[in-house]
Formats: C-alpha cells, structure tokens, sequence
C-alpha cells in the first residue's frame, strides 16, 4: 500500500512502506556501527589462567602482560586499554572515547611477544617502544644534564652518578 504525497502525516508514518525503508535504514546504520566498533576496539583476549599467571609471576602492579598476566619487565610492545579492562583500542578511538567519558581510559599496558603471536589480530593495536642504548640515553642525559645546571658543574661521573639516582628512583615508583 503506498501512498501519494497528499496522505496525511499520520497515514504517511503508518504506511508499510514507510517502515520498510526505516527498518533498512536503521539495519544499514547498527551494520555501519558495529563494523566501526570492530575496526577500532577489540576485547581482550585473556588467558583462563590470567590471575595465576599474575600470583605465580609476582606481576602484581609491576607490568603484567594484558593477555596472560605474566610480568612484563622490559616490555617492547604496548596496547592502549580502555573501558575498565575491558578492550584494547587504536589511539584514534581513545582519543574519540576520552572525549565523551575519560574515565574509562587505562592507559598503555604491556603485551608479551608470545601473546602477540598467538594473537596476531592485536597487531593493528599495537605501539612498538623505542630501544635506547646506554649510551644514546648518557648522552641525552649529560646534555639535558649541562643545559639545566650549567656547563661548569658537568662534571661526567657526577652527572651519571645523578642519572643512576634518578633511574632507581623511577624503578621504585613504579
């Protein structure tokens, strides 16, 4: 049954029609969403042993793998986590996400390179950390160092003496 244009509103709103091509449009929309809701997050994948792995490992607040709660030391690769544990996200939908409600942002968290090999479908998500060698970090150090106090008190053993200080420091707030 379709109508003309001179129907009434009431009868427009009621026609068969009318519904189909909203019930379309809604479907076409909720599709549109959830592929973006899949291309931008995805649910962490967690090891049934997530919690032993964190007691056993001693990983407890100390940089647990996000997978399998191992600990996570020295971690060369990171996700950005969001909705309370809950999802992995690129740095676009965080960013989108932290607009609306920040609360649900948890940061970056570590991913084993086991993990992330059993996973490869975390891959897109994933930020690589730059490796700095001693001695790249000793002389950004010494330059920061000079650049802060002075080059008359740059004397070398008591800058790295100061940077070894500093260092501890952060390993212990961690």
């Amino acid at each position: 049954m379709q109508h003309d244009i001179k129907t009434s509103r009431s009868e427009a709103v009621f026609s068969p029609r009318w519904w189909n091509d909203t019930n379309d449009l809604i479907a076409s929309i909720e599709d549109d969403l959830r592929g973006r809701d899949r291309a931008m997050a995805i649910e962490i994948p967690f090891n049934d042993d997530f919690s032993e792995q964190m007691d056993r490992t001693g990983s407890h607040g100390r940089s647990p793998c996000i997978v399998c709660g191992r600990q996570c030391p020295n971690p060369r690769y990171m996700v950005h986590v969001h909705e309370g544990l809950l999802t992995i996200v690129t740095e676009e939908e965080a960013t989108r996400l932290n607009e609306d409600d920040p609360s649900g942002d948890m940061g970056m968290w570590p991913i084993g390179t086991d993990c992330l090999k059993k996973h490869p479908e975390l891959r897109p998500y994933v930020q690589e950390q730059m490796v700095i060698k001693p001695s790249e970090w000793q002389k950004l150090y010494f330059d920061l160092y000079r650049q802060t106090c002075g080059n008359e008190l740059a004397d070398e053993q008591e800058v790295m003496a100061d940077a070894y200080k500093r260092i501890e420091i952060l390993r212990h707030s961690k």
